[in-house]
């Protein structure tokens, strides 16, 4: 795979893991990976934006892609 399209996508996936953890944060005031609800929300906040990124792949391949 075009090596460009790979940093594109790692760099989209930073992106919005970073948006998901300050969403999270401002809605708790902290970011906890050991507390269930904190992980929800943050997976609540990165799907959606993966989905509008990434389309229909799922997250098995996201993963792959993205390393």
């Amino acid at each position: 795979m075009d090596s460009n399209i790979i940093a594109q996508a790692k760099a989209f996936f930073e992106s919005a893991s970073t948006a998901a953890e300050a969403l999270v944060f401002a809605r708790f005031g902290e970011f906890d990976l050991f507390k269930e609800k904190h992980c929800s929300a943050y997976d609540a906040a990165l799907f959606p934006l993966l989905a509008e990124y990434f389309g229909d792949m799922t997250i098995e391949e996201v993963l792959h892609l993205v390393g």
